[in-house]
């Protein structure tokens, strides 16, 4: 609440504040709450502490203020309103915030206190003995602490966890009235403690907060037992409650006939109507509460536009007329200034259909990026459009009232079908395209045709002019000739265009597969992105196919392999050593898989009746096991794929369940008939009797590492241990946590945890020895868990769910590792880790719904790398390609794995300012980097220590380094104007600077033979130097129209690219006669160019802008190739290429670098890499064309099975 808010007057002619809450001057037209205001009064007369919590938008402000506050007053306390400042920029801690807010109150009722002496604490003053408060009409004063919106010390940011605990242990002595440890330790303590009344508590606390907040603040219950021993919980007001407060208020400016309609117009009944504020009573839902911030605010516009009229009343007509234009302005307002994201976010997400409120989980729409804590915190507590609300434990939004729905779900309607209409604006445009593609290719045909014909007729008339002798044979040679011309023309005018064509239609299909507005799976939409690559006419970049192979790569970015199985998998499992996977099938059979390829092992393993429920390899991988709803096992030869004897039959319902003991030697299983059976591996016969007692269905099951215990989970909601030897319960009692059936156990590597997956949608963790939940549960998945998974090393969980989505979870800590991976496009039925190679951590899940294996990189390339505070201003390949240095405005450098996007290392620290620029040396042993601070640093490469003292010499900050290709020396340009030359190895300057630029030289870079150096400068000139002189080479390179920020020499020296403010590049070229350079202005980015740089091929060159795009340049023709790259949030400060040209880094304002493959072939070679195999003759045939010859997608991948090859066929 705003300071302004606190200052409303109101009188009979404007008896309502709006969205601000009532203050205490505003207690005369505060109606509808003296229940719970007498309520209040009453626990603070009796309680030293008094808690008072509901949903935002009820009024807890305005009770405290309006209603409590003045009755306070009637029994002479003094009510102190206090809302903390728990940022870091805070003046003061919490308590001396608070003695500053009684002080002032004391001072503002004229009272006759004793002054605070320096530095006195709150717990101090308030326990002296000598303390008496008089108000100025002669009666003791007790002090009300009233602490609102006490949230805030969670919801805003720079309250972390020390910052809350700080909050809490200040207020916990006062609280608790526990005498802090300051006088009860040491003699100066002690001493001060006999001048104060230590037992007394002459003052009264009340913390107001939201009800989404009650867990945090339960959790602080241990340090202060009292906080919510007393409390009060208000509600929505009823109808009854707010017609009486709406007519009490506004009885001088009120028709009979407005409260009730006031009070209809704005309650939950009136949600059934999404379009004007009439109720009809057969679409009356909820409870008809109002919401009272809702009710002031309908009230206070009426009561706006009543003036604005003129009218002396507000009647029943004028709340039909305006109430549905007040909820829109309410709303249109509130998202004034929100990015259109946000408004996305609450159209899409917190409301069904025309008529009820949804929720959206408040952590997931934050990492989703849906919508901030800052954006939040002003819809919530500003414009009090959203609140927060706990349902089964998770925080969600959700609207403030459900009379909001129609107002949001016209609006919603209105975006859908502009969207629709540009959609439809789309689809003809590119109707148009292909039909005028359609016209050009018979166009081409036709003229191909024509002069085939015209070419006959010549060749004709030649003819005659030969003797009859040889004349049949010129006949002969003429037809071949005419018939090979006119093939040629229809081969160049029918083949060209009707590629293109092809090849534009299947990028556009395969991006409608990968948004969902057409129908297919990923991998043909991936197929056909390859296809239309390959059919592209030679030399030719199509922008829409390069943008399809590049978003489509992206998409799967984290995904190792992605194999399609032809069935909805069921059940998976992996071999110890991870080179074979097996999955479950609801047509009952079971397949092999190799790991590396992605290749089926053998034929389909078929032996069940009914859908495969579970599997299980035994330790050394040479034998298999499977469960199934046909009430059987199966143990198969994992290696010819044979089943080994006959099914073990015994459970009386569906087997769920299957696990091979660690000695390979017992098998486990669990059934729906609510037991477990043991049987021996190699007789397959059971051994003893059916485990019983758990009570209900059995759903899975795990031995520990040591094959002593089992652990089983139920659709009882419990885990229960068991002890394998006496084949009876171990002796711990259920292990109860879960609120829905447990879907899936197992055992942590050292045997330690349990872990559980439950259709509750958390991850419990457990301890094996006492059977107590390790933790809170782990939350994040939004549907049914359907299965958990330990790492080999145990410090990772895997869990799966039918969100579609594969959680990694930190097993010590319980926190989410990673982004959700997403790629399914239905329920996630299993996942299984790999082995735990630290360079190749991978796991596998099967798909229900999509029908496919998808294998997972745990630390393939991400992309993108998040580390920095600061502004990526500087980025260098290291010169083997494996690592890249970053340098950022946060002051430090970073070193990366380029493979992986992971850090290396921790931070390097030491520049005092923003690090501008960043290099490696030749050898790759050596990093330099300047700064803002005006020095030059050398580092390390290996360890990332620094080496050295600084180098120093520039008198204002460095803009930009380099090595020269020995690496003996190094150039850098400053702020300063000039260029420096110092020598590696002593950190010393070489000569004097190098002067002639009249502003910031910005860039600076060496010639490939070492021998010139190239500046850029805000002067917008480039000048070049001798680097063996330092004197100037020649006049300076004029072109540029603003300020140049960067500069690369090509590979052969004669070409210099320069990048500039102006929002061009310019690709200079070394005249090889006279020696001077002339250039092209290069178009296309929208903003400055910040970075360019050559590939060391020097035929391709790079350069990123402010426009937040990057793009890729031919070198020869200085053309753009293909499509900007598009994926930074903010401007694009860096841009480098890697050694063998194949990736691009970049670094952004928006802290993060990127990395980006730097050609097509590039981009299709890594697609390949993802799929498991081509497409088949039919599949050609029917997406692509059968006009064309088959051509393999994948050179290095098998064509799919599914059709024979017609004899006919041709690979290519």
């Amino acid at each position: 609440m705003s300071s302004s808010d606190q200052n409303i007057k109101l009188d009979a002619q404007n008896p309502w504040p709006g969205l601000p809450a009532y203050n205490e001057s505003g207690h005369d037209f505060f109606y509808g709450r003296d229940e719970e205001a007498n309520e209040l009064l009453r626990l603070v007369r009796l309680n030293p502490l008094t808690a008072l919590y509901s949903k935002s938008g009820l009024g807890k402000s305005s009770l405290l203020q309006a209603g409590l506050f003045p009755r306070l007053r009637d029994e002479h306390f003094l009510p102190v309103y206090i809302l903390l400042d728990v940022s870091e920029a805070a003046e003061g801690f919490v308590l001396e915030q608070v003695s500053r807010k009684l002080q002032k109150e004391l001072e503002a009722k004229e009272a006759d206190f004793p002054a605070f002496e320096p530095g006195e604490s709150l717990w101090h003053y308030l326990h002296r003995r000598d303390l008496e408060l008089w108000s100025k009409d002669n009666f003791i004063l007790t002090p009300v602490l009233v602490f609102d919106q006490f949230e805030e010390i969670f919801s805003r940011s720079g309250a972390g966890q020390e910052q809350i605990c700080k909050v809490f242990y200040e207020l916990a002595d006062l609280i608790e009235n526990r005498i802090p440890v300051e006088f009860v330790s040491g003699e100066k303590g002690r001493l001060a403690a006999e001048k104060l009344d230590l037992s007394a508590r002459n003052y009264h606390i009340v913390l107001s907060f939201r009800e989404d907040f009650l867990p945090d603040i339960r959790n602080w219950e241990r340090d202060v037992p009292s906080l919510l021993k007393n409390w009060l919980q208000i509600q929505p007001l009823s109808q009854e409650q707010a017609k009486k407060a709406v007519q009490n208020a506004g009885k001088a400016i009120l028709a009979d006939d407005a409260a009730e309609a006031i009070v209809k117009s704005v309650s939950s009944a009136a949600q059934g109507d999404a379009t004007d504020l009439q109720i009809d009573a057969v679409d009356v839902q909820g409870d008809n509460s109002v919401e009272p911030v809702l009710l002031s605010l309908c009230c206070y516009q009426l009561n706006r536009r009543r003036k604005q009229d003129k009218l002396e009343f507000i009647d029943a007509n004028m709340v039909d007329r305006l109430g549905q234009d007040i909820l829109q302005d309410f709303y249109n307002e509130a998202l004034s200034d929100m990015p259109k994201e946000v408004a996305k976010f609450i159209e899409d997400e917190l409301i069904q259909g025309n008529r009820y409120r949804s929720s959206y989980p408040l952590n997931q729409a934050k990492k989703e990026g849906r919508i901030t804590q800052e954006q939040l915190n002003k819809l919530i507590g500003h414009h009090r459009l959203l609140r927060i609300d706990r349902q089964r434990g998770v925080r969600r939004i959700e609207l403030i009232h459900d009379r909001l729905v129609g107002v949001v779900s016209k609006v919603r309607d209105q975006r859908l079908a502009e969207e629709m209409q540009r959609e439809e604006a789309e689809r003809r445009q590119q109707a148009e395209e292909r039909a005028e593609l359609e016209r050009a290719r018979a166009d081409a045909e036709a003229e191909a045709k024509a002069t085939a014909e015209t070419a006959a007729k010549k060749l004709g008339r030649q003819r005659k002019l030969l003797g009859y002798v040889v004349g049949i044979l010129c006949v002969i040679m003429v037809w071949g000739v005419v018939k090979t011309i006119q093939a040629s023309y229809l081969q160049q005018a029918f083949g060209i265009e009707a590629r293109r064509s092809v090849s534009l239609q299947l990028a556009f299909s395969a991006q409608g597969i990968l948004d969902g507005s057409q129908t297919g799976s990923d991998t043909q939409a991936y197929l056909q992105i390859l296809a239309a690559n390959q059919l592209m006419p030679d030399g030719e970049a199509e922008a829409v196919v390069n943008a399809a192979l590049f978003s489509g790569l992206r998409d799967i970015q984290n995904q190792r392999q992605i194999i399609e199985t032809r069935g909805a998998i069921t059940a998976i499992t992996i071999d110890k050593e991870g080179k074979t996977i097996a999955t479950g099938f609801t047509d009952g059979s079971l397949r092999l898989w190799k790991a590396e390829t992605g290749q089926p092992v053998g034929q389909p393993l078929w032996g069940h009746g009914e859908l495969v429920t579970s599997l299980a390899f035994n330790t050394d991988g040479t034998k298999l096991v499977s469960g199934s709803n046909d009430k059987t096992l199966r143990l198969w030869d994992a290696k010819n794929g044979k089943p080994i004897g006959e099914p073990l039959t015994g459970h009386g319902r569906a087997v769920t369940g299957v696990a091979f003991s660690p000695d390979g030697k017992k098998i486990a299983s669990s059934s729906h008939d609510q037991t477990l059976r043991l049987w021996d591996a190699d007789t397959l016969q059971t051994i003893g009797r059916p485990l019983t007692g758990q009570g209900s269905g059995i759903t899975s099951v795990a031995f520990n590492p040591d094959g002593t215990q089992l652990v089983s989970g139920s659709v009882g909601k419990a885990l229960q241990l068991w002890d394998v030897a006496s084949q009876k319960k171990a002796g711990l009692p259920p292990l109860l946590g879960h609120e829905a059936a447990v879907t899936s156990v197992a055992f942590s590597p050292n045997g330690a945890i349990i872990v559980s997956g439950s259709e509750d949608q958390t991850v419990r963790l457990w301890d094996a020895k006492t059977g107590e939940p390790v933790g809170e549960p782990l939350k994040g998945h939004e549907d049914i868990v359907t299965s958990v998974a330990f790492n080999l090393g145990g410090n990772k969980i895997a869990s799966s769910s039918q969100d579609q989505s594969i959680r990694l979870w930190d097993t010590k800590t319980g926190r989410p590792i990673r982004a959700p991976l997403r790629g399914h496009s239905g329920k996630v039925s299993g996942v299984v880790f790999g082995p735990d190679d630290s360079d190749d951590q991978w796991l596998a899940s099967g798909g229900y719904d999509d029908n496919t294996l998808r294998l997972w990189n745990l630390n393939a390339t991400r992309w993108v790398g998040s580390g920095h505070d600061g502004t990526v201003a500087a980025i260098a390949y290291s010169p083997n390609g494996k690592f890249i240095v970053s340098g950022s405005y946060d002051k430090t450098l970073r070193l990366w794995d380029a493979k992986t996007g992971e850090p290396v290392g921790e931070p390097l620290k030491g520049h005092q300012a923003g690090v501008s620029s960043v290099a490696f040396s030749p050898d790759g042993k050596l990093i330099v980097s300047g700064s803002y601070d005006k020095t030059l640093r050398l580092w390390d490469a290996k360890t990332g220590d620094p080496l050295g003292k600084l180098v120093k010499g520039h008198s204002a900050g460095i803009s930009s380094v380099a090595f020269s290709p020995d690496g003996e020396r190094i150039v850098s340009g400053s702020d300063d104007g000039t260029v420096r030359l110092w020598d590696t190895k002593n950190r010393s300057p070489v000569g004097s600077p190098m002067t002639g630029h009249n502003d910031v030289v910005s860039s600076v870079a060496f010639s490939r033979d070492g021998t010139k150096i190239v500046s850029g400068s805000f002067d917008k000139n480039l000048r070049l130097w001798n680097t063996a002189t330092g004197k100037q080479i020649g006049d300076p390179l004029v072109g540029h129209d603003d300020a140049v920020t960067s500069v690369a020499f090509g590979s052969d020296d004669n070409r210099i690219v320069s990048g500039s403010y102006d929002k061009n590049l310019r690709l200079w070229r070394q005249d090889a006669k006279t020696g001077s350079f002339s250039s092209k202005p290069m178009s296309g980015h929208t903003d400055w160019v910040t970075s360019v740089a050559f590939s060391r091929d020097g035929n391709k060159i790079v350069s990123g802008s402010r426009d937040q795009t990057l793009r890729v340049w031919s070198a020869q023709t200085g053309k753009p190739e293909g499509i900007p790259f598009r994926s930074h949030k903010k401007g694009v400060w860096s841009v480098a290429f890697s050694p063998d040209g194949a990736w691009i880094a970049s670094g952004s304002a928006d802290k993060t670098l990127q990395t980006w493959p730097a050609t097509i072939k590039v981009s299709a070679d890594e697609l390949c890499k993802k799929l498991s195999r081509n497409m088949s003759y039919k599949e050609w045939n029917t997406w692509v064309s059968s006009r064309f010859e088959y051509r393999k997608q994948c050179p290095g991948l098998p064509i799919s099975p599914d059709e024979p090859e017609p004899a006919s066929a041709t690979e290519k």
